[in-house]
């Protein structure tokens, strides 16, 4: 059985409740969606697990809304 596919959900903090949504689709879909509240444990460094994430992904799937363009941040460096 082949692995599934590895997807990075970037998007601004105000948006988690649509990517949320998102993220619990992808999962009914047989994707592995790699979103930071799930997938950060308490202690990590997230600037360390982010990158790596999304070096492990076979997609990065970007989130954009009003809230992403018009925020300086991670967003943009993810």
């Amino acid at each position: 059985m082949p692995r599934p596919l590895q997807v990075f959900l970037c998007h601004a903090s105000q948006d988690k409740p649509e990517v949320w949504k998102l993220h619990r689709y992808l999962k009914t879909r047989g994707v592995k969606p790699w979103l930071d509240v799930e997938d950060l444990l308490p202690g990590e460094d997230w600037e360390v697990e982010i990158p790596k994430a999304l070096f492990a992904s076979d997609i990065i799937l970007v989130c954009l809304s009003k809230n992403s363009v018009n925020k300086e941040g991670y967003v943009q460096k993810e």
